[in-house]
């Protein structure tokens, strides 16, 4: 059996309750919103911090491109960018903690509504992506995603609190219920934190969760997992510039909020992605690097606010930088370098 490569897309903080209703959930819109074949279900694997998601290969293209070949008829974006507006008002109010579901029933309406928002988001994301999108096009779709995304990851505390409050044995394992599992109830049953303790230690979701030797499940399925990129030599990492500079300082690997506080004055801050409640460290940072983002993502935003050097899209800086290492960041050319 030949093996299917699947590239990393990006990696985050995400609740399997998150990742299976939403990204389950976005698939049929998207078939049926472009026509496009079925898609291959994407993969989230955890292993460590953060669950990474990954696309069958050139299926993310795929996406892409089928988004991009609409952005030209204005009414059909206007639509869909007033469709997600009205879902992420609806979701406002939990995001910005006025209001919490009060039981299962308005969480599930939170997450349906969170769906619906989603597939705006590919759009809203996808849209820059297209160098053949309308310039019109791009501009409408970039100033939804300035102004909305500072809530990008709101819907895991949503979700977390909720739970917590609902099931207080489950405090610090939400992010390892299964959907199903929380609506069955299952959740209050004896003996189901064990299975949430099996999975903290890494799992694979690819149409249905595996837990246990990952690496011997992939293999099994003919899979193969790839960050996308490749060390052009060893020590040197290359991504995009989000704002110019030279810096020498000491990495420090941020994969979640509890690795802030060992973020000092004048280390660098490494990351897959940045979030607004990393502020703290980075002002302390003397400068950012991250295995994703655009031109237009946080970390290349507060960058130019602060004035610090900062090297976006990496894809690969926190799976081969670790916590201790001097490396110079050269901003003015898009590499990193570890001081031997």
């Amino acid at each position: 059996m030949k093996n299917r490569i699947f590239i990393r897309e990006h990696s985050r903080e995400y609740s399997l309750i998150r990742g299976v209703e939403a990204l389950n959930g976005i698939y049929p819109l998207m078939e049926q919103e472009f026509g496009l074949e079925k898609i291959d279900a994407c993969i989230v694997c955890r292993k460590g911090g953060l669950a990474a998601v990954y696309y069958a290969q050139g299926s993310f293209e795929r996406i892409v491109h089928a988004v991009g070949s609409r952005a030209a008829d204005v009414e059909w974006l206007d639509e869909h960018l007033k469709a997600f507006q009205r879902h992420f008002d609806l979701l406002l109010p939990y995001f910005r903690g006025e209001r919490l579901p009060k039981d299962l029933d308005e969480l599930k309406l939170v997450l349906n509504y969170y769906t619906q928002a989603y597939f705006g988001i590919g759009i809203i994301w996808c849209v820059p992506l297209v160098p053949s999108a309308p310039q019109e096009a791009r501009e409408k779709t970039l100033k939804i995603r300035a102004e909305t995304q500072e809530y990008n990851e709101s819907i895991e505390e949503v979700i977390q609190k909720t739970v917590e409050t609902l099931y207080p044995s489950l405090k610090g394992k939400v992010h390892f219920i299964l959907p199903d599992e929380l609506w069955s109830g299952e959740v209050s049953q004896e003996g189901y934190i064990k299975k949430l303790e099996e999975r903290e230690e890494g799992y694979l979701y690819y149409q249905k969760l595996y837990t246990g030797d990952i690496d011997t499940y992939l293999s099994q399925l003919g899979i193969v997992l790839s960050d996308g990129a490749e060390q052009e030599e060893e020590g040197l990492i290359k991504g995009q510039i989000a704002h110019k500079g030279k810096v020498k300082g000491i990495v420090k690997i941020v994969a979640s909020t509890e690795d802030m506080a060992k973020v000092g004055e004048g280390d660098i801050l490494v990351s897959v992605m940045t979030m607004p409640k990393y502020i703290s460290a980075m002002q302390r940072a003397a400068a950012f690097v991250t295995d994703e983002g655009g031109i237009t993502c946080h970390a290349a935003i507060v960058a130019r606010e602060m004035g610090k050097p900062c090297i976006i899209g990496t894809r690969i800086a926190t799976t081969v930088l670790k916590d201790g290492d001097m490396v110079d960041v050269d901003a003015n050319n898009g590499v990193v370098r570890i001081v031997k």
